[in-house]
């Protein structure tokens, strides 16, 4: 079986969203698993400890009479003892598909709590965690729920280890490159700079690695530490300077001319 509902349209754009009026629900669940509204009996309960939360509930009996009712949807948002699903008829909106989460008040007592997908408020409706806008798959019984979510989990389990076989393999197969800029010797220095130990006739040359098989990546990217060039003085390495420090020894210290190989 299948359930599937809609509650807003997305207009032009992503944050452009309109509630719906009437949520559009499309489901096969037979009707003898429908459960009426007004059956529920519900009522309200704060419950919680140093924060409480103003939640919807059904009596221990009324959820023991709609025990034959309960329905196992494949997808659930809850950290709470789970007990299901109902589908609720209302005369507004449709059949809403609603979770039952148990909960428990600082003094001990269990609730059942209509939470998860759906609260009803008089004439409105609000979602609290949506469902996705496509069929998810219902069970009508907790093993077949479990026997579902064990093989996602597995499924999961399978995907993760067959990326991770990927991405060692690929590993094994990392390039180690840099940018190498062009080899340049110094004519003549305009203003002393510590910056390097370059001297008048000495070959300059920059180097920035791009990936290195020792480190996990080389170039920063927004909000990191900025990238350094690597300073070689007559092809022997003499220290690491960031980028707009580099390029200002071009600029207002060091006239060069470019070496061709």
């Amino acid at each position: 079986m299948f359930y599937k509902i809609i509650t807003e349209n997305k207009g032009e754009h992503s944050w452009d969203k309109k509630k719906l009026d009437v949520p559009e629900v499309s489901h096969d669940i037979p009707e003898s698993y429908v459960v009426n509204l007004d059956d529920l009996r519900i009522s309200k309960v704060e419950i919680g400890s140093w924060m409480t939360h103003t939640y919807k509930v059904i009596s221990k009996e009324v959820f023991d009479n709609i025990s034959n009712k309960i329905l196992w949807p494949s997808e659930i948002n809850s950290s709470d003892r789970y007990e299901g699903a109902i589908l609720i008829h209302t005369n507004l909106y449709g059949d809403i598909l609603t979770y039952i989460n148990i909960k428990t008040n600082k003094d001990g007592k269990e609730y059942y709590c209509l939470t998860s997908t759906f609260k009803l408020y008089d004439n409105d409706y609000y979602s609290i965690t949506k469902l996705p806008k496509r069929n998810i798959k219902i069970f009508t019984t907790r093993e077949e729920y479990e026997k579902d979510k064990n093989e996602k989990s597995e499924k999961s389990r399978e995907k993760v280890l067959n990326e991770r076989e990927k991405q060692n393999s690929i590993k094994s197969k990392i390039p180690s490159f840099e940018f190498k800029t062009p080899k340049f010797k110094i004519v003549k220095i305009i203003k002393e700079t510590e910056k390097t130990s370059a001297k008048v006739g000495d070959i300059i040359q920059g180097v920035l690695p791009v990936i290195d098989t020792n480190q996990r990546k080389c170039l920063k990217g927004i909000g990191t530490t900025t990238n350094w060039i690597k300073v070689y003085i007559n092809d022997k390495f003499d220290k690491s300077i960031s980028p707009l420090t580099f390029q200002e020894l071009f600029f207002n210290h060091y006239v060069v001319e470019q070496i061709k190989d």
